[in-house]
Protein backbone atom coordinates (compact mmCIF):
# COMPACT_ATOMS: atom_id res chain seq x y z
CA UNK A 1 0.00 0.00 0.00
CA UNK A 2 2.79 2.42 0.93
CA UNK A 3 4.63 1.66 -2.29
CA UNK A 4 1.60 2.43 -4.44
CA UNK A 5 1.01 5.67 -2.55
CA UNK A 6 4.64 6.60 -3.18
CA UNK A 7 4.30 5.74 -6.87
CA UNK A 8 1.22 7.96 -7.23
CA UNK A 9 2.96 10.91 -5.57
CA UNK A 10 6.09 10.48 -7.68
CA UNK A 11 3.92 10.43 -10.84
CA UNK A 12 2.46 13.78 -9.83
CA UNK A 13 5.95 15.09 -9.05
CA UNK A 14 7.15 14.04 -12.51
CA UNK A 15 4.36 15.94 -14.24
CA UNK A 16 4.96 19.06 -12.11
CA UNK A 17 8.72 18.87 -12.76
CA UNK A 18 8.28 18.91 -16.53
CA UNK A 19 5.69 21.66 -16.22
CA UNK A 20 8.13 23.73 -14.11
CA UNK A 21 10.78 23.46 -16.84
CA UNK A 22 8.27 24.60 -19.46
CA UNK A 23 7.07 27.37 -17.13
CA UNK A 24 10.60 28.68 -16.49
CA UNK A 25 11.17 29.20 -20.22
CA UNK A 26 8.73 32.12 -20.17
CA UNK A 27 10.20 34.06 -17.24
CA UNK A 28 13.53 35.60 -16.36
CA UNK A 29 15.59 34.28 -13.45
CA UNK A 30 14.47 36.98 -11.03
CA UNK A 31 10.80 36.04 -11.45
CA UNK A 32 11.73 32.37 -10.95
CA UNK A 33 13.63 33.32 -7.81
CA UNK A 34 10.65 35.14 -6.28
CA UNK A 35 8.28 32.27 -7.04
CA UNK A 36 10.78 29.73 -5.70
CA UNK A 37 11.24 31.59 -2.44
CA UNK A 38 7.48 31.94 -2.12
CA UNK A 39 7.02 28.17 -2.53
CA UNK A 40 9.76 27.34 -0.03
CA UNK A 41 8.40 29.80 2.53
CA UNK A 42 4.87 28.45 2.16
CA UNK A 43 4.79 24.69 1.52
CA UNK A 44 8.45 24.13 2.40
CA UNK A 45 8.45 25.79 5.81
CA UNK A 46 4.88 24.64 6.44
CA UNK A 47 5.90 20.97 6.20
CA UNK A 48 8.04 21.47 9.31
CA UNK A 49 5.60 23.70 11.19
CA UNK A 50 3.81 20.85 12.95
CA UNK A 51 6.83 19.40 14.73
CA UNK A 52 5.54 20.30 18.20
CA UNK A 53 2.30 18.44 17.51
CA UNK A 54 4.27 15.41 16.34
CA UNK A 55 6.41 15.48 19.49
CA UNK A 56 3.29 15.72 21.64
CA UNK A 57 1.88 12.69 19.85
CA UNK A 58 5.03 10.72 20.62
CA UNK A 59 5.64 12.04 24.14
CA UNK A 60 2.28 12.19 25.87
CA UNK A 61 3.82 12.71 29.30
CA UNK A 62 5.59 16.00 28.53
CA UNK A 63 3.75 19.33 28.72
CA UNK A 64 3.35 21.66 25.77
CA UNK A 65 5.44 24.47 27.27
CA UNK A 66 8.36 22.13 27.97
CA UNK A 67 8.33 20.82 24.39
CA UNK A 68 8.03 24.31 22.91
CA UNK A 69 10.91 25.73 24.94
CA UNK A 70 13.11 22.75 24.13
CA UNK A 71 12.34 22.95 20.41
CA UNK A 72 12.85 26.71 20.12
CA UNK A 73 16.09 26.44 22.10
CA UNK A 74 17.48 23.98 19.57
CA UNK A 75 16.55 26.30 16.68
CA UNK A 76 18.17 29.32 18.37
CA UNK A 77 21.27 27.29 19.23
CA UNK A 78 21.64 26.19 15.61
CA UNK A 79 21.23 29.77 14.41
CA UNK A 80 23.90 30.98 16.87
CA UNK A 81 26.32 28.21 15.89
CA UNK A 82 25.83 29.11 12.23
CA UNK A 83 27.16 32.56 13.05
CA UNK A 84 30.23 31.35 14.97
CA UNK A 85 31.19 28.14 13.11
CA UNK A 86 29.46 28.39 9.70
CA UNK A 87 31.59 25.77 7.92
CA UNK A 88 30.85 23.05 10.47
CA UNK A 89 27.15 23.91 10.76
CA UNK A 90 26.71 24.14 6.98
CA UNK A 91 28.33 20.72 6.57
CA UNK A 92 26.06 19.27 9.27
CA UNK A 93 23.04 20.93 7.67
CA UNK A 94 23.79 19.30 4.32
CA UNK A 95 24.33 15.89 5.97
CA UNK A 96 21.14 16.13 8.07
CA UNK A 97 19.09 17.33 5.11
CA UNK A 98 20.54 14.63 2.87
CA UNK A 99 19.54 11.91 5.31
CA UNK A 100 16.12 13.52 5.67
CA UNK A 101 15.55 13.57 1.90
CA UNK A 102 16.69 9.97 1.56
CA UNK A 103 14.54 8.80 4.45
CA UNK A 104 11.41 10.44 3.07
CA UNK A 105 12.02 9.02 -0.40
CA UNK A 106 12.85 5.42 0.58
CA UNK A 107 11.32 4.68 3.99
CA UNK A 108 7.96 3.63 2.55
CA UNK A 109 9.73 1.09 0.34
CA UNK A 110 11.92 -0.31 3.10
CA UNK A 111 11.13 -3.88 4.20
CA UNK A 112 13.78 -4.32 6.88
CA UNK A 113 15.27 -1.56 9.03
CA UNK A 114 19.05 -1.90 9.28
CA UNK A 115 21.98 0.45 9.73
CA UNK A 116 22.91 -0.22 6.14
CA UNK A 117 19.50 1.04 5.03
CA UNK A 118 20.02 4.24 7.03
CA UNK A 119 23.43 4.66 5.40
CA UNK A 120 21.66 4.29 2.06
CA UNK A 121 19.30 7.15 2.98
CA UNK A 122 22.29 9.40 3.69
CA UNK A 123 24.27 8.48 0.59
CA UNK A 124 21.24 8.92 -1.69
CA UNK A 125 20.46 12.35 -0.23
CA UNK A 126 24.09 13.43 -0.53
CA UNK A 127 24.01 12.37 -4.17
CA UNK A 128 20.96 14.61 -4.74
CA UNK A 129 22.72 17.56 -3.09
CA UNK A 130 25.89 16.99 -5.13
CA UNK A 131 23.80 16.91 -8.30
CA UNK A 132 22.15 20.22 -7.38
CA UNK A 133 25.49 21.84 -6.59
CA UNK A 134 27.34 20.66 -9.69
CA UNK A 135 24.55 21.62 -12.07
CA UNK A 136 24.57 25.16 -10.66
CA UNK A 137 28.18 25.51 -9.63
CA UNK A 138 28.66 29.27 -9.83
CA UNK A 139 25.54 30.02 -7.79
CA UNK A 140 26.55 27.38 -5.26
CA UNK A 141 30.01 28.89 -4.92
CA UNK A 142 28.55 32.36 -4.36
CA UNK A 143 26.21 31.19 -1.58
CA UNK A 144 28.86 29.10 0.17
CA UNK A 145 31.26 32.05 0.05
CA UNK A 146 28.61 34.30 1.59
CA UNK A 147 27.88 31.80 4.35
CA UNK A 148 31.39 30.68 5.19
CA UNK A 149 33.88 32.94 3.44
CA UNK A 150 35.37 29.86 1.75
CA UNK A 151 35.71 29.19 -1.99
CA UNK A 152 34.87 25.58 -2.80
CA UNK A 153 36.80 23.79 -5.55
CA UNK A 154 34.84 22.15 -8.36
CA UNK A 155 37.07 19.10 -8.90
CA UNK A 156 36.79 17.52 -5.41
CA UNK A 157 32.98 17.92 -5.44
CA UNK A 158 32.79 16.28 -8.86
CA UNK A 159 34.91 13.37 -7.63
CA UNK A 160 32.75 13.02 -4.53
CA UNK A 161 29.65 13.06 -6.73
CA UNK A 162 30.81 10.06 -8.77
CA UNK A 163 31.71 8.26 -5.56
CA UNK A 164 28.22 8.93 -4.22
CA UNK A 165 26.64 7.60 -7.43
CA UNK A 166 28.66 4.39 -7.13
CA UNK A 167 27.84 4.02 -3.43
CA UNK A 168 24.13 4.66 -4.00
CA UNK A 169 23.77 2.05 -6.74
CA UNK A 170 25.88 -0.48 -4.83
CA UNK A 171 23.77 -0.13 -1.69
CA UNK A 172 20.56 -0.19 -3.72
CA UNK A 173 21.51 -3.44 -5.45
CA UNK A 174 22.56 -5.01 -2.15
CA UNK A 175 19.33 -4.05 -0.38
CA UNK A 176 17.24 -5.26 -3.31
CA UNK A 177 19.17 -8.53 -3.52
CA UNK A 178 18.67 -9.12 0.21
CA UNK A 179 14.97 -8.23 -0.19
CA UNK A 180 15.30 -5.35 2.28
CA UNK A 181 13.90 -2.91 -0.25
CA UNK A 182 10.87 -3.20 -2.53
CA UNK A 183 11.64 -0.74 -5.30
CA UNK A 184 11.67 -0.69 -9.07
CA UNK A 185 15.26 0.01 -10.07
CA UNK A 186 14.40 1.11 -13.60
CA UNK A 187 11.79 3.53 -12.32
CA UNK A 188 14.20 5.01 -9.79
CA UNK A 189 16.81 5.50 -12.50
CA UNK A 190 14.28 7.37 -14.63
CA UNK A 191 13.41 9.58 -11.66
CA UNK A 192 17.08 10.43 -11.14
CA UNK A 193 17.49 11.30 -14.81
CA UNK A 194 14.47 13.59 -14.60
CA UNK A 195 15.96 15.31 -11.56
CA UNK A 196 19.24 15.76 -13.40
CA UNK A 197 17.43 17.38 -16.33
CA UNK A 198 15.64 19.67 -13.85
CA UNK A 199 18.78 20.75 -11.99
CA UNK A 200 20.82 21.15 -15.18
CA UNK A 201 18.27 23.35 -16.96
CA UNK A 202 16.89 25.31 -14.02
CA UNK A 203 18.54 27.92 -11.83
CA UNK A 204 19.82 26.80 -8.43
CA UNK A 205 16.92 28.17 -6.41
CA UNK A 206 14.26 27.12 -8.94
CA UNK A 207 15.51 23.55 -9.25
CA UNK A 208 15.94 23.19 -5.50
CA UNK A 209 12.46 24.60 -4.84
CA UNK A 210 10.77 22.17 -7.24
CA UNK A 211 12.56 19.21 -5.67
CA UNK A 212 12.09 20.43 -2.10
CA UNK A 213 8.38 21.12 -2.46
CA UNK A 214 7.04 18.45 -4.80
CA UNK A 215 9.51 15.61 -4.25
CA UNK A 216 9.95 16.05 -0.50
CA UNK A 217 7.64 18.43 1.37
CA UNK A 218 4.26 17.30 0.01
CA UNK A 219 4.97 13.56 0.56
CA UNK A 220 6.22 14.46 4.05
CA UNK A 221 3.06 16.41 4.83
CA UNK A 222 0.92 13.43 3.81
CA UNK A 223 2.99 11.13 6.06
CA UNK A 224 2.59 13.51 8.99
CA UNK A 225 -1.17 13.84 8.49
CA UNK A 226 -1.56 10.06 8.40
CA UNK A 227 0.57 9.68 11.54
CA UNK A 228 -1.37 12.31 13.49
CA UNK A 229 -4.92 11.63 12.35
CA UNK A 230 -4.88 8.13 10.88
CA UNK A 231 -5.80 9.16 7.33
CA UNK A 232 -5.59 11.89 4.72
CA UNK A 233 -9.23 12.97 4.39
CA UNK A 234 -10.21 16.62 3.94
CA UNK A 235 -10.98 16.80 7.64
CA UNK A 236 -7.53 15.44 8.50
CA UNK A 237 -5.87 17.96 6.16
CA UNK A 238 -7.83 20.83 7.74
CA UNK A 239 -6.80 19.67 11.21
CA UNK A 240 -3.18 19.58 10.15
CA UNK A 241 -3.34 23.08 8.68
CA UNK A 242 -5.07 24.49 11.76
CA UNK A 243 -2.45 23.05 14.10
CA UNK A 244 0.46 24.24 11.94
CA UNK A 245 -0.46 27.73 10.84
CA UNK A 246 0.56 29.57 14.05
CA UNK A 247 4.09 28.10 14.09
CA UNK A 248 4.41 28.81 10.38
CA UNK A 249 3.48 32.48 10.89
CA UNK A 250 5.95 32.81 13.78
CA UNK A 251 8.78 31.29 11.70
CA UNK A 252 8.11 33.59 8.74
CA UNK A 253 7.82 36.62 11.03
CA UNK A 254 11.26 35.88 12.47
CA UNK A 255 12.74 35.67 8.98
CA UNK A 256 10.93 38.81 7.85
CA UNK A 257 12.26 40.72 10.85
CA UNK A 258 15.82 39.70 10.06
CA UNK A 259 15.54 40.60 6.37
CA UNK A 260 14.49 44.17 7.19
CA UNK A 261 18.13 44.81 8.04
CA UNK A 262 19.36 43.23 4.80
CA UNK A 263 16.87 44.56 2.29
CA UNK A 264 19.67 46.50 0.58
CA UNK A 265 21.84 43.43 -0.08
CA UNK A 266 20.37 40.57 -2.12
CA UNK A 267 23.39 38.27 -1.66
CA UNK A 268 23.21 38.62 2.12
CA UNK A 269 19.51 37.76 1.95
CA UNK A 270 20.36 34.50 0.15
CA UNK A 271 22.85 33.66 2.89
CA UNK A 272 20.36 34.51 5.65
CA UNK A 273 17.67 32.47 3.91
CA UNK A 274 19.78 29.30 3.86
CA UNK A 275 20.93 29.92 7.43
CA UNK A 276 17.27 30.15 8.44
CA UNK A 277 16.49 26.88 6.68
CA UNK A 278 19.41 25.23 8.44
CA UNK A 279 18.31 26.41 11.89
CA UNK A 280 14.81 24.95 11.53
CA UNK A 281 16.01 21.82 9.72
CA UNK A 282 18.05 20.25 12.52
CA UNK A 283 15.21 19.67 15.02
CA UNK A 284 12.77 18.84 12.21
CA UNK A 285 14.96 16.01 10.88
CA UNK A 286 15.16 14.47 14.36
CA UNK A 287 11.39 14.74 14.87
CA UNK A 288 10.55 13.13 11.51
CA UNK A 289 13.09 10.34 12.06
CA UNK A 290 11.45 9.53 15.39
CA UNK A 291 7.99 9.69 13.80
CA UNK A 292 8.94 7.21 11.11
CA UNK A 293 10.34 4.81 13.72
CA UNK A 294 7.58 5.31 16.29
Amino acid sequence: MKYYRYANISDISLVITFFSLWFSAFFENRVEMYIAYAMILTFGVFHGANDIKLIQRMEDRKGFSVLLVRYVSVVLLCAALFYFIPVIVLSCFIAFSAYHFGEEHWKGQLVQHTRLAYAFFLVYGMMIFAMVFLCNWQSTQDIVAQLTGISVNFIPIKTIFWGLILSTFTLFLYLRTKKMLKANGFRELILLLVLYVLFYNASLIWGFAIYFIFWHSLPSILSQIKFLYGGTSKKDVRSYINSSVLYWVVALSALAGATLFLSHDESLFHALFFAFLAAITFPHVIVIHRMKNH
